[in-house]
């Protein structure tokens, strides 16, 4: 005697197991059910995300729908003519904005999300004032990605009144090297460019740590842009640069003129050419003395750049410094 099991049931018949199943993984059973339900109708998909929107708070049943990866825009309109579908107030998910990989050539408004954006924005049964963009997460993959449309077309929706939104992807575009976002931002939004965030680093802090030489130059070319404002920690961008060696940047900076070559960092005080003769790049320590930069700086427990090469083993910058000053090395504890 052979028995039936849920695979040899009728696709209909199965549609209704799945509209009345405790558990959405159900389709993730068998590869069977799940290029079944894949492959259903659009008029089953909507009633299936409709009963387990339902199935929570009602009011809030445009958000949940749009959470489904099965709702695509076809979905959304079968959605929308049902009668127990009352749109709302509505968050766009997380879902629409993970939107990798890169396509090869430049973004377009073609390429996801902003297709489905436009449809549900310009949709008939939805009022665009009701829908809200709930955190940062979307404006952020889009300034990481360099999605220069999806970036305005945030902004443009609603996305600013996260505050500070055109900051917010001013800062993320300068620190993932877009250098064209970080052009377009500060052209169409009128942001400070001096414009701190929470830990005290600008834009010319993001992209100085990342080493984007072309986000500090269309940085440069704003008016009114302070090169030494510092972070929470005290720490410059031309800090940050001589802390990691990065001869490059460094070399960058000193050719602003209104560059402070000795500022200070707030703890120990310690200014750039103490910063990298502690790492023993040569190069760096050259071009701050070329500078200008005080040798004899000394931070909070009277080191100076001499003491701190000398300390770390660094004998090339222990011999550099040597040559240009009279002090002897400290010796501490």
């Amino acid at each position: 005697m052979s028995f039936l099991g849920l695979a040899d049931l009728p696709v209909e018949l199965l549609y209704e197991v799945q509209l009345h199943a405790l558990s959405a993984s159900f389709p993730h059973v068998s590869r069977h059910f799940y290029r079944v339900f894949k492959l259903a109708p659009t008029s089953f998909h909507a009633e299936y995300i409709l009963s387990r929107a339902m199935a929570d708070d009602p009011r809030r049943i445009v958000t949940r729908a749009l959470r489904y990866p099965l709702c695509t825009m076809e979905v959304f309109d079968a959605l929308c003519r049902h009668s127990d579908f009352v749109p709302l107030y509505s968050e766009l998910p997380r879902r629409l904005f993970r939107f990798y990989p890169k396509p090869a050539s430049e973004w377009t408004e073609h390429d996801h999300p902003l297709p489905f954006l436009n449809s549900l924005y310009n949709h008939p049964s939805i009022l665009p004032h009701s829908i809200r963009f709930h955190d940062i997460y979307g404006l952020a993959q889009a300034a990481h990605a360099g999605f220069l449309q999806l970036i305005i077309f945030i902004l443009s929706h609603g996305g600013d009144s996260v505050d500070p939104g055109p900051a917010q992807a001013l800062w993320w575009a300068a620190g993932t090297g877009h250098e064209e976002v970080v052009r377009a931002v500060l052209a169409q939004y009128r942001v400070d460019v001096n414009l701190r965030n929470p830990t005290g680093t600008t834009a010319l802090h993001h992209a100085t740590m990342e080493s984007h030489h072309a986000v500090v130059k269309v940085l440069f070319a704003e008016d009114g842009i302070d090169v030494n404002l510092t972070d929470r920690d005290g720490a410059s961008p031309l800090s940050w640069a001589a802390r990691e060696g990065d001869v490059e940047m460094v070399e960058l900076l000193l050719t602003r003129d209104d560059i402070n070559v000795d500022s200070e960092n707030n703890y120990f005080r310690k200014t750039p050419l103490s910063l990298a003769a502690s790492i023993g790049c040569c190069a760096v320590v050259e071009k701050l003395l070329a500078r200008g930069a005080h040798i004899n700086a000394k931070d909070r427990y009277g080191r100076t750049p001499l003491d701190w090469a000398d300390r770390a083993g660094h004998k090339e910058v222990v011999k550099l410094l040597r040559g240009q000053t009279d002090h002897s090395v400290t010796r501490f504890p």
